[in-house]
């Protein structure tokens, strides 16, 4: 009986921590995939469908809610929020796939190392990161700017007990004038 307390218990607390800290593993992975310039690698712990949905969505909220400001004194603003609409569609399109962020982050390391980028993914001043546990199966990271009026929050959900995946983003610009 005392052998498998012996053995159980450090057994048990090694797959609690794993089980705590494996979005934190997924997040660490999915930085080096990225700064390795490895699609299949971020395509692994990203959904690429759903990211992208959940940016068009929070991009045209954003759009939609600065033009709300502009209609009462320019009755154009709803055509250029209109028009805004479809290219943020494209843009996202184009822009979200894991070739795609491979290449910026190689291209932003090759900026770096000329001088003209900042160290690292962490957070810079005046910047709050903030990340935690928002249920059992769901984690997010949230970026704060100014005070947070101006955010980013990624959310992770659970795809088993130990792997995670990227499956919203949400762009929060407060837009204050």
């Amino acid at each position: 009986m005392k052998k498998i307390a012996v053995v159980g218990l450090p057994v048990t607390a090694a797959l609690v921590a794993a089980l705590y800290f494996s979005p934190y593993i997924t997040l660490y992975n999915l930085r080096v995939a990225a700064e390795a310039g490895d699609a299949i690698g971020i395509s692994d712990r990203v959904d690429f469908p759903a990211v992208r949905e959940s940016l068009k969505a929070s991009m045209t909220a954003n759009i939609t809610k600065n033009a709300a400001k502009d209609l009462e004194s320019n009755p154009l603003a709803g055509l250029g929020t209109m028009l805004a609409g479809a290219m943020v569609s494209t843009m996202v399109e184009q822009l979200i796939t894991p070739e795609a962020i491979a290449r910026m982050v190689l291209e932003g390391k090759a900026r770096k190392a000329a001088g003209d980028e900042p160290e690292s993914f962490s957070a810079k001043p005046g910047e709050k990161l903030i990340k935690r546990y928002v249920g059992f199966d769901r984690f997010e990271t949230r970026i704060e700017l100014d005070n947070g009026e101006n955010s980013v929050t990624t959310t992770l959900r659970r795809e088993n007990l130990f792997f995670w995946k990227i499956k919203h983003i949400d762009i929060n610009l407060g837009m204050a004038s």
